[in-house]
């Protein structure tokens, strides 16, 4: 028995999505334990390679989320010389509570791999959404944007009202922070 049979009139997608014996590949993560009960990990085109290892957002955003003050957070991968790619959390926060990007690093210390600790950590309190899910993108391109100015303002602060990485607190998704390159690397890669 198979799920279907492919996509309707659309054999190069029936194609990549079904292997010679039939099994059809959905791109998501899952493990089995003991007990039979499967677990979701995430999707496998959301996967970050991290210095070559393969590391599912959703276990940085689980592992996030723990956090009392955190509301919601969502994980993308951001491109890094040296790594090939690092994770970069938004996070929005419960209303009335507060948190700051070291804790929310402090928090992951010791509990996820040093290198599944996001590197970058941004307060939204809007989030870019399609009719269902947050879009990913979007908030990826907002930081991206936000490192390049950082690397033409070699090392200043863009944006009024900017604070220090480490002295963040809850900050509007419109907010244009950045801090020195290395400052903020040398937290967790060193």
């Amino acid at each position: 028995m198979t799920v279907c049979e492919g996509y309707y009139r659309d054999p190069e997608k029936t194609a990549a999505q079904f292997d010679r014996c039939g099994w059809f590949h959905t791109g998501d993560r899952g493990s089995l334990d003991p007990e039979g009960h499967l677990r979701f990990l995430g999707r496998l085109k959301d996967m970050l390679k991290v210095g070559g290892e393969n590391v599912a957002p959703a276990e940085i955003e689980s592992h996030l989320s723990l956090h009392p003050a955190v509301k919601l957070v969502v994980v993308v991968g951001v491109p890094d010389d040296r790594l090939e790619e690092v994770p970069a959390a938004f996070v929005e926060l419960i209303p009335g509570r507060a948190v700051s990007a070291h804790d929310l690093r402090e928090h992951c210390t010791g509990q996820i791999a040093r290198f599944k600790v996001p590197r970058y950590i941004r307060f939204v309190s809007e989030w870019p959404m399609s009719a269902t899910k947050v879009q990913k993108d979007p908030l990826r391109e907002r930081l991206l944007e936000e490192l390049r100015a950082e690397r033409v303002g070699a090392g200043t602060l863009v944006g009024e009202g900017a604070v220090p990485l480490d002295d963040q607190a809850a900050l509007p998704v419109d907010a244009e922070t950045t801090v020195d390159k290395h400052r903020a690397a040398s937290r967790i890669d060193r």
